[in-house]
């Protein structure tokens, strides 16, 4: 038995033929066995052990180690925590017990002694193997032949293996609940890697500790058949398919939970009590042969399964007892057997199909199909909509006392919901009688059919609310409870709907009654025939139009005259047609629909609301008919426009539920008395005919339109505009003299061709904007607040702004701040003269009239003959322009009170630091060759000469003062050119 020893580097290591000892040591080794029953010791490294022919042993030792078998009696030796280690094995192998190897697989014996062997497996090879793992998790890989893989029941129940098929039609066995199966490549979905099947092996899983052998297939798992390993057993199974689908999963002959985890899977319970769990519309049940079967929808399986139809009719005749609605399935019809139907709290469609069936509804709005009388409905939820649909073609149903069913109708493939007393019925031969459908004492919705009805859809119960169905004649109904309806149709020989349609071929109606009601249709549109525009009763009236209890009575689709009585009523026309509403007494609420409904509503007779935001309204804008006294109107829906009448109205713009505006642009008129406008969030405008409005609305911007000839407008703070115009609804301007105040915001003010007062108020914007304000033709008067003066004679862009064209009359703009009057405005006036405010206040191109307040002013004339007047305080007269044509006039100039004459030294050219006694003299000849002022105290014409006695320059008047008004040289300043003096201290 020869001994083969290495080093501690890596070895490659040859044996003979007999039984060898390898000892690699050390080092990345390859040691070849060759024939007899060898063994080999990989050591340290990362070893490569080809036993060759024989029974050998190999132990890779520390490292990542690669193992070559070749048949059952290699015996594997690994430690755990040794490393990575993988067999190779070249023909069908279970792995040794105790050998911690982490990957299995295929590959031919390496037989080239000098060359390093793969170490990887041969997935590709067309060879069939069967490969065993051990107690260890590992991964098996098969080839592209037809393999067995079993991973082998792990000692650690939480660890599972994974078996990977690769091509070809492999059998997977499974021995734990965390296995992962593969049919083609690891994680890759494949439709071409043959037939793969796998079988769950129940006894492996129960000794793991599972109560109930259960296993899933990955979701790439490329698995065609999932089953019991041994389908006649008895214990109770769990299977899941993938998430792909197109699985065919068996169970056995106990209670099995199948299901296809997703895509369209074939179910096959056996014997016993199973579960089926259906994800996909595609799921077929089949080899349904005894037991109590039950079928459970789950998420993923589609909004509507049919037994009759799924599975090309294979499931037509299909013994399952119980089917249990699901996920989003929310429409099943069962099979020909007899079952029970239980739904979920969502809305359904619960179909029996054939057979005496028992449905059972859960919560949401369900429907039931039946087909015979003695069929059981249980449905006791009260919250939602439910409805029975009879589909038999003779007789009829009577709803069991206790059924929450709130509509009856009769089903038609053809033509949906009917209703007839006669006609044919569900494809039953023309002229087979009406079907009976009877109520319970709860509250239902009852079809009747031509003719006067009579219909008692509670059997005399008093407090449930019905829905009673008329056709032809002249009928009278008489409700009282708080929600029954009445509705009125006509209908062909069939049972159909006229036409199609809903029409007015039942007589001429009344309903009279005592509790709240509606004649607006409440049928759901059931097959596609009932539920139309509108229903065809025209009156609707109190019982007691004495009465003071309010009632809500409300019109259908066509024009209805609705009458209250005397307490707090709600009218609403349905919105069919032109209704009209009458509330009598009390404090009445009226639904406008329409915008030419009608409201008859007497002085005196409560305070009225109307509102036009109801669910359905397509109107843009309503104006309240003359006459009708109503209080307040809201706005909302599509209306974005309303008028009111000569009466004061609160009018408010859309709101939502608790309050709050909403943004929708809105025209708001009072309609001429002394209303309170409120828009909503949106862009609104208001139009205003009477002074005594008020406007609220701190939302949006909004704009206000003064339509009147007289008085004006005052906006108020508790508004947010930005435009006011002196102008009709159709933007032509009104023509008398009117007056426009805005507020603390900035606003845009237009006039008309009157002699206006437009007042700004005060605003300004976060960046110095102020009002703009534009009279147009007439003498229009501004008041301003915010200064555009910035140290200059030009206006600014900040503060307020007058615009006016010219010509457009005389103009006087009244000022509580420094101001630059602008183009085409004639006068600039200190709005408080007798406040001692210091103002700066310069005059335009025009010939101005200049007041200031009894501080310290400025004032400028600028170009133009201007009239400046101080008023009190030590006001600068500023000159910086030299003519005749620019002679500006000093109304009140007092040199004991301070005031002083400012010219500019870039027109006034040739003086020092100031006027000394020589350049300034009395008379109208200077002497003297110096810059001179001259004045003639007896005319109080004061003039420039820039060379005094000299022959350059004549003296030119460039101010008038008051005649006999002392003046002296220091009452000049000398002020640098192209500068505005401050104010004095």
């Amino acid at each position: 038995m020869p001994i083969f020893v290495g080093t501690g580097s890596p070895d490659t290591i040859v044996g003979s033929a007999e039984a060898d000892t390898i000892n690699g040591e050390g080092g990345n080794d390859i040691l070849f066995g060759l024939a007899g029953d060898d063994s080999l010791n990989g050591g340290a490294g990362d070893d490569s052990l080809i036993g060759g022919a024989g029974n050998d042993t190999t132990n890779g030792g520390a490292g990542n180690d690669t193992h070559y078998v070749n048949n059952n009696g290699d015996v594997i030796v690994e430690a755990a925590g040794g490393g990575t280690d993988t067999v190779l094995a070249s023909a069908s192998y279970a792995l040794t017990l105790g050998a911690a190897v982490e990957v299995l697989g295929y590959r031919a014996t390496p037989t080239d002694t000098t060359a390093a062997p793969s170490g990887a497996s041969n997935t590709t090879a067309v060879v069939d193997v069967n490969l065993t793992g051990n107690e260890f998790a590992q991964t098996i890989n098969g080839t592209a032949g037809a393999n067995v893989l079993v991973g082998g029941r792990n000692a650690d129940p939480t660890t599972g293996d994974t078996l990977i098929g690769y091509n070809g039609d492999d059998t997977f066995v499974v021995t734990n609940a965390n296995d992962l199966i593969y049919g083609g490549a690891f994680n890759v979905a494949s439709a071409t890697d043959g037939i793969d099947t796998v079988f769950v092996s129940v006894a492996d899983l129960e000794a793991q500790g599972q109560a109930v052998a259960t296993y899933t297939l990955a979701a790439n798992s490329s698995i065609e058949v999932l089953s019991a390993q041994n389908q006649s057993g008895t214990e109770n199974l769990r299977l899941t398919g993938s998430a792909a689908g197109g699985e065919t999963v068996i169970g056995n002959f106990g209670a099995n939970t199948l299901s296809g985890g997703g895509g369209g899977d074939t179910l096959i319970g056996l014997d016993g009590n199973d579960t089926y769990l259906l994800t996909n519309p595609g799921d077929v049940i089949l080899q349904e042969t005894a037991g109590n079967d039950t079928v459970n929808f789950q998420a993923g399986a589609g909004a509507s399964f049919s037994f009759l139809t799924a599975g090309s009719g294979a499931m037509a005749n299909l013994a399952v007892e119980t089917i249990n609605l699901g996920g989003a399935t929310v429409n099943v019809t069962g099979s020909n057997v007899a079952q029970v139907i239980n739904g979920t709290a969502a809305s359904e469609t619960l179909n029996g199909a054939g057979g005496v069936d028992t449905l059972v509804g859960g919560g949401g709005s369900d429907t039931y199909v039946v087909d015979v009388d003695g069929e059981v409905i249980t449905e006791a939820q009260a919250a939602d909509t439910d409805v029975l649909i009879f589909n038999g073609t003779t007789g009829g149903f009577n709803l069991a006392e206790g059924v929450d069913v709130e509509i009856m109708a009769v089903g038609d493939s053809t033509t949906g919901a009917r209703l007839g007393s006669s006609g044919d019925i569900n494809g039953a031969a023309a002229g087979t009688p009406g079907v009976y459908l009877v109520g319970n004492s709860l509250a239902q919705t009852i079809f009747g059919g031509g003719g006067n009805d009579i219909l008692n859809g509670d059997r005399g119960a008093t407090g449930a609310a019905d829905v009673l169905v008329g056709g032809a004649g002249n009928d009278i109904y008489r409700v009282y409870g708080q929600d029954d309806q009445v509705h009125e149709f006509a209908f062909d020989s069939t049972g159909a709907l006229l036409g199609g349609v809903p029409s007015n071929a039942g007589g001429n109606d009344i309903v009279y009654t005592s509790a709240d009601y509606s004649l607006a249709t409440n049928v759901a549109n059931i097959g596609g025939t009932v539920g139309g525009a509108g229903d065809y009763v025209e009156t609707l009236s109190a019982a007691d139009q004495s009465s003071t209890t309010g009632l809500n009575l409300t019109g259908s689709g066509i024009a209805n005259k609705i009458i209250g009585a005397q307490g707090n009523d709600t009218l609403d026309g349905g919105g069919g047609g032109v209704d009209t509403l009458q509330g009598l007494g009390g404090n009445d609420t009226y639904t406008i629909r329409n915008t030419g409904d009608v409201i008859l509503e007497a002085v005196g007779g409560g305070t009225d609301t109307v509102n036009l935001g109801a669910v359905g309204v397509t109107m843009t804008s309503y104006t309240l008919n003359a006459g009708a006294e109503v209080e307040v109107i809201n706005l909302g829906g599509t209306v974005t426009s309303a008028t009111g009448n000569s009466f004061a109205q609160v009018i408010n713009g859309a709101r939502n539920s608790d309050g709050t505006a909403l943004a929708v642009n809105e025209t708001i008129s009072g309609g001429g008395g002394a209303d309170t406008l409120r828009g909503g969030g949106g862009n609104d405008l208001y139009l205003v005919g009477n002074p005594e409005v008020v406007l609220q609305d701190t939302l949006g911007d909004n704009g206000v339109y003064y339509t009147s000839n007289t008085g004006g407008i005052n906006v108020g703070n508790a508004v947010t505009v930005s435009t006011i115009r002196a102008q009709n609804a159709d933007g032509t301007l009104t023509t008398g003299d009117v007056y426009l105040v805005g507020n603390n915001q900035a606003q845009e003010i237009f006039g008309n061709t009157g002699n206006n007062i437009l007042n700004g108020a005060g605003g300004l914007t976060s960046d110095g904007r102020g009002d703009t304000l534009s009279g147009g033709a007439g003498d229009d008067i501004y008041r301003v607040f915010s200064s555009n003066f910035s140290g200059s004679k030009t206006a600014s862009g900040q503060g307020d702004q007058i615009i006016e064209t010219v010509n457009a009359g005389t103009d006087t703009v009244y000022t509580s701040a420094n101001y630059v009057l602008q183009a085409n405005v004639e006068n600039l006036i200190a709005a408080d003269q007798n406040f001692q405010t210091n103002l700066t206040l310069v005059g335009n191109t025009l010939n101005n009239s200049i007041s200031g307040s009894a501080g310290n002013n400025v004032l400028v004339g600028s170009t133009g003959r201007d009239f400046l007047t101080g008023l009190g305080g030590a006001d600068t007269f500023h000159f910086a322009e030299m003519g005749v044509d620019d002679a500006d006039t000093i109304q009140d100039f007092f040199a004991g009170q301070g005031d002083k004459i400012s010219l500019d030294v870039g027109v006034f050219t040739g003086f020092g630091a100031s006027i000394d006694g020589s350049e300034f003299q009395l008379g109208t000849v200077a002497t003297g060759n110096q810059a001179t002022i001259l004045y003639d105290q007896a005319t109080g014409r004061l003039f420039y000469d820039a060379d005094g006695a000299g022959t350059g320059s004549d003296a030119v008047l460039f101010a008038q003062l008051t005649p006999g008004t002392g003046l002296a040289a220091d009452d000049f300043l000398l002020t640098p050119a192209n500068t505005i003096p401050t104010p004095q201290p």
